[in-house]
């Protein structure tokens, strides 16, 4: 019994811990607005860099930055009026020394 509580606090603690991870932004972007996506960046080194695009268009990215930074500012460009209406997904790709070192992603709503 005392193993079972065990286990079931340490998955609370895992599910937890996950639900306080992502990338930060607004649920809506209006094409042409100024919008900012935001990550935990006491996660990151000056060794890491971000570079953040729409999954279902990777033709373009939204920006990189340096991932200490914890934020990158954009204008939501005009590639994305073809998603007016629907929810697209944003991916952020952590780099730590060139190497893949993290994946966040979040869904946001586009309009016109």
């Amino acid at each position: 019994m005392k193993l079972l509580l065990v286990f079931f606090a340490v998955i609370q603690l895992c599910l937890s811990s996950v639900a306080e991870a992502g990338l930060i932004l607004h649920d809506q972007w209006k094409v042409g607005g100024s919008h900012s996506i935001s990550w935990n960046r006491s996660d990151y080194t000056q060794a890491d860099t971000v570079s953040i695009f729409v999954e279902e268009d990777r033709s373009f990215s939204l920006g990189h930055a340096q991932a200490l930074d914890g934020k990158l500012n954009f204008i939501v460009p005009k590639e994305l009026a073809k998603f007016s209406g629907q929810e697209i997904h944003i991916t952020a790709v952590f780099r730590r020394n060139f190497h893949l070192f993290n994946v966040e992603s979040a869904s946001v709503r586009v309009s016109s």
